[in-house]
């Protein structure tokens, strides 16, 4: 009796969901780590294709001249959860410079266009579109992850924001 072919991807479901991990095992044993790899990368996140792109950003060797204030576009990467991801063939999105740290490290807040009225976004126009400022969702990174400038907010748009973001952790009170 022939062997019925394997539905990689009803396996693959069957995995994702928490089954099959001797499914796994016998797969890799047999020679189809590369199938199941390519599988993996249609059903999920290209966590793949964010770490080569990764590998060759820490390769390059770059000295943006950034600034508080200013908005770039950045490559996140591919992250876990609720974490915002980066889009298109670079993973980026638009980052507002909080810190700069040093001419190699920055402190960030990622854009959104999404517009939530709540404690964690504060609203902004960028080049005439509306967006947010994502409170919640900052992050310190390397200037290798700068890619090009969008524009510099002003000073009391800014001063606002670092308003909002103290606002998220207050101090205790002293007894």
């Amino acid at each position: 009796m022939p062997e019925q072919p394997i539905d990689y991807e009803l396996k693959y479901k069957e995995l994702t969901a928490g089954k099959g991990l001797q499914f796994l095992c016998e797969q890799f044993e047999r020679g189809e780590r590369t199938r199941m790899d390519e599988l993996h990368d249609q059903l999920s996140k290209p966590f793949g294709k964010w770490t080569e792109l990764k590998r060759d950003l820490e390769e390059l060797n770059i000295q943006h001249d950034f600034r508080e204030r200013e908005v770039w576009w950045c490559s996140m990467g591919i992250n876990l959860g609720f974490e915002q991801d980066g889009k298109n063939i670079m993973f980026e999105r638009p980052v507002l410079v909080l810190r700069k740290y040093s001419k190699d490290f920055l402190l960030v807040a990622s854009l959104t266009s999404t517009q939530k009225k709540n404690k964690y976004y504060f609203p902004v126009v960028l080049n005439g579109r509306n967006g947010s400022v994502s409170l919640s969702q900052q992050k310190a990174i390397s200037v290798k992850r700068l890619s090009r400038r969008v524009q510099k907010l002003p000073e009391p748009v800014f001063d606002e924001i670092v308003k909002s973001i103290i606002s998220l952790y207050p101090l205790p009170k002293v007894q």
